[in-house]
């Protein structure tokens, strides 16, 4: 029996490569916090998909089939847009830090 699951986890920006997990296909980042079940939030979702400000809206066109970033490097480039319009006093949710996560589909399992 094959069970569809999602597994996140948080990585640096100076992750110097991907490590190849066993059963595991890389879908792509997502930026934000992930503190539990009841406490998430996607910058992605949030602000690329459903934004309002054109500088973050325009990385939608980099999503990939996943609705997520491709690579660390685009990512940073969220980043920076989205702190240069926080200290111009742009208005987005900043109850936790946001990281950047690695999103994998689990493939296998018995």
């Amino acid at each position: 029996m094959i069970v569809d699951c999602i597994v996140c986890m948080k990585v640096p920006f100076d992750f110097v490569s991907l490590p190849k997990q066993a059963g595991l296909r890389l879908l792509g980042f997502d930026y934000g916090y992930l503190v539990c079940d009841s406490n998430n939030y996607s910058v992605i979702f949030n602000e690329v998909i459903y934004g309002r400000y054109p500088q973050l809206t325009a990385f939608a066109s980099s999503l990939n089939e996943h609705c997520l970033l491709p690579t660390l490097e685009t990512v940073q480039s969220l980043q920076s847009v989205r702190l240069g319009l926080l200290v111009e006093g742009s208005d987005f949710e900043t109850d936790e830090a946001c990281k950047p996560f690695v999103i994998y589909e689990f493939i296998g399992g018995t």
